[in-house]
C-alpha cells in the first residue's frame, strides 16, 4: 500500500503539468477479506472519479462495501470476461513477460527488438558482495525469510528485484553509529552495532538483512530499477553473477554518484524457462539438421546418420545443465511425491480404533 501511495503522489505532482493525463488503476481480482480492505483503503485516498466492477454476479456485500466507501462516486458493474477459449493461461502470460523482458535488446532505438540467443549465452555481471567494494549493501527477502545459512540455496537461480536506495533510512532498523560510514561497509570486515542490528551473517558472508528488522524498502526514498536472475554465486570470490536487461549505463551512474544498491527477493515465479533455453535450442537444432538431411536427399546414408548423430550429441547435456534434473516417472523424486489417495477403510481394525 505504502508503494501504491508513492505512486499516486509521484501522478499527482505530474498530472499538476501534464492535465490531459488520466489514471487507470488496475487492481487484482482479491476482493473477499484483506484485499477488500486494500480496495476500499485505496478507493479512499485515489478518490477516483469512477469505479468499475468487473463482475455482475459478485457477492453482494462486496458490492456494497465498495459503494458506501465510493460514496457519491460512480459505482459501474460490468460482466466478467469469458476466459474460457483463451489460447493462453495467466501463469504462461507472465512466462512469455518475463521471457520478454529479460530478452529486450537495450541497443535498439524506436521499435522495439529481442535478442533470440538463450541466457546461457549472455555474459553476466560480477557483482562483489562482499568487502570494502562491495556493489550491494544487502539482500533482503519479502514473504518466507529463510534462515541464514540456507539464503544462498534460496536466491541462486532465482528472480530478484535491483532496488537502488536513495537514503539509508529507506531501510528499517538502519541506524549509524560509524561517523556516517555505512554499517556495512567495513572493509574489515569488523561488525559495528549497525551491522549486527541489521545485518545476519551467512556461510558464505552475504550482507542478508535482518528479515527480524528489515521490512520492504520505503518507496519515498528507493525505486526499482528493474529484475536481474542470479545466474551463480562464487562464495570463493564472494561475487554474484547476475543477468538482467538493466542498461549498464545506469547501473555505472548509479555507482557514480554513490547510490547503494539493494537485491529484494520476493514472491515472483521462479523463472524455469530460462533454465531449458539452451536445451531447446539444441534439440531445434538437431530437429532442423534431420529436417535438411531428408529433404536435401542426401546419397550418402553413412554420412546422413553420421549427421544424426552429431545432432544427437548436441542435444545431451540435460546432466550438466544447472537447476535440471532430467527423471522419468517418480525416479529421483522424494517420498510424498506421488499422487496421494484417500484410503476408504479408515477406523476399521487396526490398534483397536
Amino acid at each position: 500500500m505504502a508503494c501504491v501511495l508513492d505512486l499516486l503522489i509521484h501522478y499527482r505532482h505530474y498530472v499538476s503539468s501534464n492535465a490531459e493525463c488520466p489514471l487507470i488503476i488496475n487492481t487484482p481480482g482479491w476482493v473477499l477479506g484483506t484485499g477488500l480492505e486494500l480496495l476500499l483503503d485505496l478507493i479512499k485516498h485515489s478518490k477516483p472519479t469512477v469505479v468499475i466492477y468487473m463482475s455482475i454476479d459478485g457477492p453482494l456485500d462486496v458490492v456494497k462495501a465498495l459503494r458506501d466507501e465510493a460514496g457519491k462516486t460512480l459505482v459501474v458493474t460490468l460482466p466478467s470476461q469469458i476466459s474460457e477459449y483463451t489460447t493462453r493461461t495467466a501463469a504462461q502470460l507472465r512466462t512469455m513477460q518475463t521471457m520478454s523482458y529479460f530478452h529486450l535488446n537495450q541497443k535498439s532505438q524506436g521499435v522495439p527488438s529481442w535478442k533470440g540467443n538463450p541466457l546461457t549465452s549472455m555474459p553476466p555481471w560480477v557483482v562483489r558482495y562482499a568487502g570494502g567494494n562491495s556493489g550491494i549493501v544487502g539482500i533482503m527477502c519479502l514473504g518466507e525469510q529463510p534462515p541464514a545459512d540456507m539464503l544462498k540455496e534460496a536466491i541462486n537461480g532465482t528472480l530478484v528485484a535491483v532496488v537502488m536506495v536513495d537514503d539509508m533510512s529507506a531501510i528499517a532498523g538502519w541506524t549509524d553509529d560509524n561517523n556516517g560510514q555505512d554499517g556495512l561497509s567495513e572493509a574489515d570486515g569488523s561488525s559495528s552495532q549497525s551491522k549486527r542490528q541489521i545485518a545476519v551473517n551467512t556461510p558464505e558472508d552475504l550482507p542478508y538483512l535482518n528479515p527480524d528488522i528489515a521490512t520492504s524498502p520505503d518507496p519515498k526514498h528507493s525505486r526499482s530499477l528493474g529484475l536481474a536472475l542470479v545466474r551463480g554465486i562464487d562464495t570463493e570470490s564472494k561475487t554474484l553473477h547476475l543477468l538482467t536487461p538493466i542498461s549498464p549505463k545506469l547501473l555505472r551512474d548509479m555507482s557514480h554518484y554513490g547510490k547503494s544498491i539493494v537485491l529484494v527477493s520476493g514472491k515472483l515465479e521462479t523463472p524455469g524457462w530460462a533454465y531449458t533455453e539452451e536445451l531447446y535450442r539444441q534439440a531445434a537444432t538437431a530437429q532442423s539438421m534431420r529436417n535438411k538431411a531428408l529433404e536435401e536427399h542426401v546419397g550418402d546414408e553413412r554420412g546422413s546418420a553420421g549427421e544424426e548423430e552429431e545432432a544427437e550429441e548436441e542435444v545431451k547435456g540435460w546432466e550438466d545443465a544447472p537447476w535440471i534434473e532430467r527423471v522419468e516417472g517418480h525416479q529421483g523424486r522424494g517420498v510424498g511425491a506421488r499422487v496421494w489417495k484417500v484410503r476408504r477403510d479408515l477406523g476399521r481394525g487396526g490398534d483397536g480404533v
